[in-house]
Order: C-alpha cells, then structure tokens, then sequence
C-alpha cells in the first residue's frame, strides 16, 4: 500500500474539515428555515392576512350553500313536489363535503398558528444556546456528516430534530450530554482514496442541500417575507380582503331573505 505524503495528506483532511464546517452550517440554515422561520412566517402571515382569507372563504361556502338551497327547493316546487328541507340538508352536506373539510383544514391551520404563538417564550440567550447546542449534535449524529451511525444514534438524532422543531432546550442539553465523549464513527481515514471519497460526498451533499434551500425559499411563506414587512402591502392587503367580506356578507344577507320569501310563500 503506498503511503500518503504527510503535506498532501493534511492538504485533503483540512479540505475535508472545511466541507464539513459548510455542510453543518447548510443543515443549520435548513433546519432553522423550516423549523423556526417558516412557523414563525406562517404565523404572522395568519394573523395578519389568513384570518381574513379565512373569513371570505367561510361566507364564501355559506352563500353557495344557501344559493344552492334554494335551487333545489325551487326546483320542488317547479315540479310541485313536496319540499323535505331535512333531505335537502342531507344533499347540502354531501355537496358540500369537500369544501367544509377545506375549511376545516384551514381552521387547523389557525390554531396551530395560535399555538406556535403561545409557545414563544424562549429568551434570545435561550435561543442562542439551543442554535449553539444543535449545532454540535449536527456534527456529531447528522446522516449526511456521519454515514455509519447506528440505529440508537439515528434516533437520538431525531429526537434532537423534535426538540430543535418545539424549542425543547433541556432535552437538547441533555442528548447533547448523551452525545459527549463518543467519537464520530467513522473510522480514521488513512488512505488518500477514501479520503477523497469522503470529500466528493461532502461537496455532493453541500451542493444538494444549497439547491434545496433556494427551492424552499420560492415557496410560501418565504415567497411572502418581504411583503409582510410592508406595513402598506399589509394595509392595502386587508382593506381589499374586508372589502370582498363585506360583499360576501351582503350577498348572503340577501339570499337569506329569498330563502325566507319563497318558505313564507309555500
């Protein structure tokens, strides 16, 4: 077996120190963009515009649920058959299956940001710290940094993930205590071909990962940052948002009062 050049051989290990450095640090922006950032968009994208696109498409399905009432009782009495309002719901609920379990959904979406709300309460030095510790369990049990891990590792990098995700400090501290004093398992290279390997790998998976991020970045509510920092975007947003409120209400108001007029008269 040839022997590797102590200067070429600590030219690819400092290589291979640095690609991992950059790795780490991509997993990190990942995991805080998912994990911290995009809730915390979501959250204020909620409270200051998605109530509102909730509200309308609330009024929006009660005024083509009632509008479609009354086509089906009109067209009872059309054919001068007897109007069974119980049947008539039962259509309603069948036609209207899909659009309430959007609604639902959407109502989900809103308490979780409610939840997400109440849940900060993380000090900045908190935050600092958990960024500080994750990061060193990153090194340590990430996947991609650590090919051999064993099946007990892989879950207890999960679970790191978990408690990253809900601001789960003690248990960081604690996994991070779990991970002290083991040693990567990777075996100490000592041939420049693997060496090599390790680093084509690292490059393949930083580059994965950057191209990751700029298609998570397109998507909501990245896509939507700038504007929530917009105080007129936000103002002019709502206005039009009650507006289109506002005449849902009124059109349903006046459908109520059809539906009253034509069970009045039959």
């Amino acid at each position: 077996m040839n022997i590797i050049t102590h200067p070429e051989y600590e030219k690819l290990n400092k290589e291979t120190e640095t690609l991992t450095e950059t790795l780490t640090e991509k997993i990190i922006e990942k995991d805080y963009l998912l994990y911290h950032l995009k809730p915390a968009l979501t959250a204020e994208y909620m409270t200051k515009i998605g109530i509102y696109e909730y509200k309308i498409y609330e009024i929006e399905i009660k005024t083509r649920k009632i509008r479609r009432k009354i086509q089906l009782i009109q067209a009872k009495i059309n054919k001068q058959e007897k109007i069974n309002l119980k049947e008539i719901e039962k259509i309603l609920t069948i036609e209207f299956t899909i659009f309430q379990e959007k609604l639902r959904k959407q109502l989900e979406e809103l308490n979780k940001t409610l939840k997400f709300i109440e849940g900060q309460f993380l000090t900045e030095e908190e935050t600092k710290e958990i960024k500080k510790i994750y990061k060193e369990i990153v090194k340590k049990l990430h996947p991609d940094l650590n090919p051999q891990l064993t099946k007990e590792q892989q879950e207890l990098f999960h679970n790191a993930v978990q408690a990253y995700e809900n601001g789960d400090l003690e248990t960081l501290k604690m996994i991070k205590l779990i991970t002290e004093g083991e040693k990567n398992t990777l075996k100490t290279i000592d041939e420049l071909e693997e060496l090599n390997k390790k680093i084509n790998q690292l490059k393949s998976n930083i580059e994965e990962i950057k191209k990751y991020i700029k298609e998570l970045l397109k998507t909501f509510p990245f896509d939507h940052q700038e504007l929530l920092e917009n105080p007129n975007w936000i103002k002019e947003r709502t206005k039009e948002l009650q507006e289109t409120i506002n005449e849902y209400e009124q059109e349903y108001k006046t459908h109520q009062q059809k539906l009253k007029n034509i069970l009045e008269r039959n």
